[in-house]
């Protein structure tokens, strides 16, 4: 009877620890904690492992369904709202990685996708000159130049005309990017990119959301009909949140962190859209190596 009363609790006690972490947004680890499906994944893993090898059937089937029904909570590589788009732009975002010594493959991949327009995190500015070899493609550029830099390590490559760019400070000394975009004639979008810190402690928890208030703010304050947000938010899709981020806005979260880990990856690296265009798809590339985020793809219709 005792064995199985410990049993008992080995199954409850995780998901019931979950489910009440998952609850509790105001709590900066209990958030981290739950945002991580891939956590319960091999929490019960290790479960079933323990029943089965016990001899103990019906816990170790109850471990594995429970596993199973974590794993269906993870995020695809890719998905789409709609079948048919018509007329799109694509968009490409990417934490680039401070370390990342792979410019130059990135860079082929740029030139063979041809995406309408680039958002990256964590440039450096060695990274900056490289990338400068784009020039001919991407001839409007916000980021590296004199008295701008990088804000907040960001950097915006586009086909089309980006004007009105400039850079907004938070109180506690954040930086993000506003200004618009044009991707066709008649077509106005106001662009806003952010890379707020990730939420390791309750100080950069509190700085990360104090980022996402600003946004919100901002985003309430453009004078044209259409509007994105995008960057690497470190934020999971998996999290009460991101639910209610932008609540005008659509969204379509797709795995994008950690590109190299025993974990299931989630999705942190987002894009918002408001108005008339339409996210028709968000992909995943996961060919693309050199940083600890994969790229995402996104094609907009106009």
């Amino acid at each position: 009877m005792k064995k199985s009363w410990l049993g008992l609790l080995l199954l409850v006690l995780p998901v019931t620890f979950w489910r009440w972490s998952y609850s509790e947004s105001g709590i900066w680890w209990a958030e981290n904690w739950s945002s991580v499906p891939g956590l319960m994944v091999f929490v019960y893993l290790i479960c079933s492992g323990f029943f089965f090898f016990s001899r103990r059937w019906i816990p170790g089937g109850l471990s594995v369904l429970l596993c199973i029904l974590f794993v269906v909570r993870g995020l695809p590589d890719s998905q789409g709202k709609q079948a048919e788009c018509g007329e799109t732009v694509r968009i490409l975002q990417y934490n680039m990685m401070f370390e990342n010594e792979m410019v130059d493959s990135f860079i082929e991949f740029v030139r063979a996708s041809l995406p309408d327009l680039m958002v990256l995190q964590e440039v450096t500015p060695q990274h900056g000159t490289l990338l400068r070899s784009l020039s001919d493609l991407y001839p409007y550029r916000y980021g590296g130049q004199p008295k701008i830099g990088y804000p907040s390590n960001q950097l915006i490559l586009s086909r089309q005309v980006l004007y009105g760019m400039s850079v907004y400070r938070t109180n506690d000394d954040q930086k993000l990017i506003r200004g618009f975009w044009q991707p066709a004639p008649g077509v106005d979008i106001a662009l806003f990119t952010a890379h707020p810190p990730s939420p390791r402690d309750q100080q950069l928890w509190h700085r990360r959301n104090l980022m996402f208030q600003t946004l919100s703010y901002l985003t309430g304050f453009v004078p044209v009909d259409n509007s994105l947000v995008i960057g690497d938010f470190n934020l999971s899709s998996d999290t009460q949140r991101y639910q209610q981020l932008f609540p005008e806005f659509s969204s379509l979260p797709v795995n994008s962190w950690p590109s190299v880990s025993p974990f299931p990856a989630i999705g942190i690296d987002h894009l918002w859209v408001r108005g008339a265009a339409r996210i028709c798809r968000r992909t995943a590339v996961t060919e693309v190596q050199g940083s600890d985020h994969w790229p995402v793809m996104t094609e907009l219709s106009l």
